[in-house]
Parts: C-alpha cells; structure tokens; sequence
C-alpha cells in the first residue's frame, strides 16, 4: 500500500490555546468514502505525532475509536496530517 494507492484529503484547523500540547485539529476523508474527525496534533517530548479520537472505558483505559490495520497506513496517515499541518503553520507564518 503506498499513498498513490489512497486518495486522502487532510484539512487541519489550529488550536489557539496557548498552553496545550495539542497544536491542531485534523480531519481525514479516506478515498470520499470515510470520514476521521477529531484527530489531534500532539507536540510530545520527541516532536509531533499524531492521537485518534478515543474514549475511556469503565476501567479507565483510552480506546481509540479508530484504528489503522496496520503500521503502514498509519504511518501514512501520519505524515500526511503533520505535513498539512506544517503546510498550515507556513500559510499563518507568511500572512
């Protein structure tokens, strides 16, 4: 599987609060079949990655409601997202 193979489309919204780890917003249209919402830019103690919406369950532990099949896709999904939001970063820095 390679990112010719899947037509995503990343649009990223900022979050504005100065003081949270969690830098933006992003949603994911997969091939105009499934829609992601609520995919979080995280800056963490080695750089950005990316958090899947998620719950806590009754015991407590975090279940994302979506999860990629398999590392490939997921690391796909990842760049795309933290290169629009770098992409996103460079428009506001320009403007």
């Amino acid at each position: 599987m390679s990112t010719d193979t899947i037509k995503m489309d990343v649009t990223v919204r900022m979050n504005e609060k100065g003081q949270s780890k969690i830098r933006a917003y992003a949603t994911v249209v997969l091939d105009r079949l499934i829609r992601i919402r609520g995919i979080k830019v995280i800056e963490g103690p080695q750089g950005l990655f990316i958090g899947y919406p998620n719950f806590k369950n009754p015991q407590g532990k975090f279940l994302e409601f979506v999860v990629p099949e398999n590392r490939e896709i997921r690391n796909i999904i990842q760049q795309r997202v933290l290169q629009s939001f770098a992409d996103e970063k460079a428009k506001r820095n320009a403007a």
